[in-house]
């Protein structure tokens, strides 16, 4: 649950691509050592197939609009499309964040 709450944490403010989601969820290990990743890539992708098959995020944006339709999505080229939460995805996201907060 940790890395599904860190990757939708990663797009509040803006869509992201599968790099910029791996470097944001793992940004503290890279800036203070060991400088290993907490969360793997094939972790990152595997989370984020689960978080658009459970209706938590979506592509917002596709690099390569032929080749990576937003209304189609490409499960083998999801380093070309862009994501963001859905409504349901910004609830859970608020909610988790109330949670923290009042602990």
């Amino acid at each position: 649950m940790a890395l599904r709450f860190a990757i939708l944490d990663s797009m509040m403010d803006d869509a992201e691509d599968i790099e910029q989601l791996y470097l944001s969820v793992n940004r503290a290990g890279f800036a203070t050592g060991p400088f290993q990743p907490k969360f793997f890539l094939r972790d990152v992708v595997d989370e984020i197939v689960c978080l658009i098959e459970g209706g938590l995020i979506e592509a917002k944006y596709s690099n390569d609009q032929a080749r990576c339709p937003l209304n189609k999505l490409e499960p083998t080229l999801l380093h070309h499309y862009w994501f963001a939460p859905t409504k349901s995805g910004m609830e859970l996201w608020k909610r988790s964040k109330e949670t923290k907060s009042s602990t």
